[in-house]
């Protein structure tokens, strides 16, 4: 059995323990410390997360392993869209046909590019060619391109060996000028 002495001096440590700020398990800081700790903090998380949108802040994130390169491609493009004849004379032609690769797979690659013109018949002139291109550049590639346009559209084709490919059609008309515009 316990004594009354043994119950109240528990008490009154147990009491004085939780009382005393300097001894409480959940002491928390006060006054302008506590906002400046709190401050530097949120200004801290603010510039990191801003830092790691720019593209320095990416490649630290990649290179640590925490991402992988989710934006990697090739972009092709016509250099000079608003120039592609919309039709060509019933006739030999050859065109130049710049187009634009731009590399952005993380690395330096070599690409292979087949510039292709059809018609209704299938496939009637082809040429290819090979371009390196550093990561985050771009080539301008101008082909001179043989059309041969007989009846109806030819189309003119571009494809890189990575899968990439675009077109323009062309009509053929029985004239003896082209329409550029």
């Amino acid at each position: 059995m316990r004594s009354l002495r043994e119950t109240d001096s528990f008490s009154m440590e147990s009491t004085l323990h939780h009382d005393d700020p300097a001894n409480s398990p959940h002491r928390t800081a006060s006054g302008p410390g506590r906002w400046l700790a709190l401050i530097t903090t949120v200004v801290c998380v603010v510039l990191a997360l801003l830092f790691f949108q720019t593209p320095p802040g990416q490649n630290v994130v990649q290179l640590a392993g925490l991402a992988d390169r989710s934006d990697a491609y090739t972009e092709l493009s016509f250099s000079e869209p608003e120039n592609l004849p919309k039709a060509l004379p019933a006739a030999a032609t050859v065109l130049k046909s710049p187009f634009v690769i731009q590399n952005r797979t993380g690395t330096q690659h070599a690409y292979t590019w087949t510039v292709e013109v059809s018609d209704s018949q299938g496939p009637s002139w082809t040429k290819s060619g090979s371009v390196q291109i550093a990561d985050d550049q771009r080539a301008i590639v101008s082909p001179l391109v043989r059309v041969n346009c007989r009846t109806g559209r030819v189309t003119i084709g571009i494809r890189l060996d990575s899968g990439e490919g675009i077109h323009h059609g062309v009509a053929c008309t029985d004239s003896g000028s082209g329409d550029n515009g």
